[in-house]
């Protein structure tokens, strides 16, 4: 009696059977949708984005880890600025201090130097607030389409890490491990 609305429709899909490409399908027509269920959580990439941005908190060694953590949103800065950088002889070694050459990348490496260094004394749950805080990645993923989704995931992340306090297995490391297992299984799956 009533012209169809979008809540009047719902896509049951099986898990893993190429849900992103509906995803991308339904976003190029501005339709707007909600994803219920788990299915491929840690192979969004919000949480790609945070694993990243954790995996060079945790270990600055890991030269990929803190170069995708400063492309991505939490840190903002482009392929341009990355390659300044080491054009002018920089590194990406975030424990030297800060790069004379780019101002903005020595905010990063500041940022990423006290969360290293944060992560040895405070629950992993209050360092990801802290990131959070420091980088303003929930207003940035909040202005992506499905902002809302986007900035959930981020949290759950923070949710994760209480509860694995909470079950003493609460090291930041630990933390960065489980978190790594559980996306290295979904994308093998």
């Amino acid at each position: 009696a009533r012209p169809a609305r979008y809540g009047d429709v719902a896509v049951l899909y099986r898990y893993g059977t190429g849900l992103e490409e509906l995803e991308q399908a339904l976003r190029a027509h501005g339709v707007p949708y909600a994803v219920t269920g788990g299915a491929r959580y840690y192979t969004r990439q919000e949480f790609r984005d945070l694993l990243t941005a954790l995996r060079a908190i945790d270990d600055p060694y890991d030269e990929v880890s803190v170069v995708g953590a400063l492309r991505s949103p939490f840190f903002g800065h482009s392929d341009e600025d990355l390659l300044a950088h080491v054009a002018a002889g920089g590194r990406f070694d975030y424990r030297s201090g800060s790069p004379e050459n780019a101002p903005r990348l020595g905010e990063a490496f500041a940022t990423l130097r006290r969360l290293h260094e944060l992560r040895r004394v405070a629950a992993p749950a209050q360092v990801l607030a802290e990131l959070f805080e420091a980088t303003q990645a929930a207003a940035i993923y909040a202005l992506k389409p499905y902002g809302e989704r986007r900035v959930a995931n981020l949290l759950k992340v923070q949710e994760t890490a209480r509860a694995l306090a909470e079950a003493r297995r609460g090291t930041f490391g630990g933390l960065v491990e489980w978190l790594r297992t559980r996306a290295e299984a979904e994308a093998a799956e």
